[in-house]
């Protein structure tokens, strides 16, 4: 039986590995200046706020539920230590978390993307980071909070996706779409896993930034 299970286990997993290519179809391509437009996105920053007081409130019942512990069972008394807020450690450390928490949904203003052998090789540059993908090929990255994570990135079809997945944190799965009808870029996230963000699914659209060209057909050739 355990066989059964771990060759049912195999084949899901190569099922998955193999959805994703190394090359982007056709006249296919990411590639620009792109600037986040925030009237047809998500409100990130609503979704953002409404998950942290849900911690908030969940943190408050524990506290609570921990109080009453030690009123009923005096033996169960233990110190507390309650960290100093108004100090440079402090907001040093919030601002620090608060940053990972924006790269991890992607909360950038703009994105800055080249594309190369057919989308074999991407580069994406936004305001937190620059990060260089070989499609169709596996790696370890760090996560924005410091967790060792597997990079699976590759086309599927015509959307982009940069899979990485830590063994005990999140899961962190990005689509990348040009949309042909508005020529817009589609950015869909979607975290999973051991994490405070973990349920949170985000839609973001970017512009083609002012003066960007429009993006060269791979089929034409130099320009003459």
């Amino acid at each position: 039986m355990q066989r059964v299970l771990l060759a049912i286990l195999v084949w899901c997993a190569a099922g998955e590995a193999s959805a994703l290519t190394p090359v982007a179809p056709a006249e296919v391509t990411l590639e620009g200046r792109w600037s986040v437009n925030l009237a047809q996105s998500d409100d990130a920053e609503a979704l953002l706020a409404k998950r942290m007081e849900e911690i908030r409130r969940e943190q408050q019942r524990l506290e609570e539920r921990h109080r009453r512990r030690m009123e009923d069972d005096p033996f169960a008394w233990e110190p507390e230590f309650t960290p100093p807020e108004n100090t440079p450690q402090f907001r040093l450390r919030m601002e620090e978390r608060d940053r990972a928490i924006r790269q991890m949904m992607g909360l950038t203003k703009f994105l800055n993307i080249k594309q190369t052998n057919g989308g074999e090789k991407v580069e994406l540059v936004s305001e937190f980071e620059t990060r260089r993908l070989s499609s169709g090929g596996r790696s370890q990255v760090s996560m924005p909070q410091g967790q060792l994570a597997d990079l699976r990135p590759g086309w599927e079809k015509d959307v982009f996706v940069i899979d990485r997945s830590s063994r005990d944190g999140p899961r962190i799965i990005e689509r990348y779409k040009v949309l042909k009808k508005t020529n817009q870029l589609e950015v869909l996230t979607q975290i999973k896993g051991d994490s405070m963000l973990s349920g949170i699914k985000l839609r973001r659209v970017f512009d083609r930034a002012a003066n960007e060209p429009p993006p060269m057909n791979p089929e034409s050739g130099p320009v003459r």
